[in-house]
């Protein structure tokens, strides 16, 4: 896992891009010790993930948030959760990442690494949470050109982005008395490729 991740930092290290705006977690160095159980996909790095080189830091709403929903429905800590997001570059918005010409080509990146996480994963160990669908070019770069297999892939989950308690207010429709963390999360995902199928037409959903 974590020669993948180097791998992955290697080719936008490489890809000419000014250093302050690349954002890597520090938290992946030393991942093979930790037991990993959910892997987490944002969007990019915010300014408090610049300012800690945390990715869904802690002194954010968002990392506040996700951090706490873990903890509560399933019973997991950070050290069990590997955090990652669609790019690793750092803008104000995640709209402003329209201005990137090469934006598919970085997006790419995050599909050979995911696809590589999946290979490791036979036993399986971990689930996958791919956050946020929101009509920006990021997403529309990012889920038009994720594998199909993703979508059908029963350990892959989809949902709202964390942020200013839209997962919450999605969730909270899907809620029924004595149901696990996971029967909910399965619930939630369903209508978020509902809404993703409708923002990007994806055809296969």
């Amino acid at each position: 896992m974590e020669k993948l991740l180097e791998k992955y930092k290697q080719a936008f290290e490489n890809a000419g891009l000014k250093k302050e705006r690349l954002v890597f977690d520090k938290n992946w160095k030393g991942i093979e010790k930790r037991t990993i159980k959910w892997i987490v996909v944002g969007d990019n790095p915010g300014v408090e993930e610049v300012n800690n080189k945390e990715y869904f830091s802690e002194n954010g709403h968002t990392g506040k948030r996700i951090r706490e929903y873990f903890k509560t429905n399933f019973e997991i800590n950070k050290e069990n959760i590997l955090f990652l997001n669609k790019v690793p570059i750092h803008t104000a918005k995640t709209a402003q990442l329209a201005a990137f010409e090469n934006l598919q080509i970085f997006v790419n990146q995050i599909f050979a690494l995911l696809n590589g996480l999946v290979e490791l994963n036979t036993k399986p160990e971990f689930n996958i949470l791919i956050m946020g669908y929101g009509k920006n070019k990021l997403n529309k770069s990012f889920y038009k050109n994720l594998p199909e297999n993703f979508y059908s892939n029963k350990r892959i989950f989809f949902t709202p982005h964390f942020s200013n308690s839209a997962y919450r207010k999605v969730e909270m429709k899907f809620i029924v008395k004595g149901d696990t963390g996971i029967d909910i999360l399965k619930r939630v995902s369903d209508y978020t490729k509902g809404a993703l199928n409708k923002n990007f037409n994806i055809k296969f959903l």
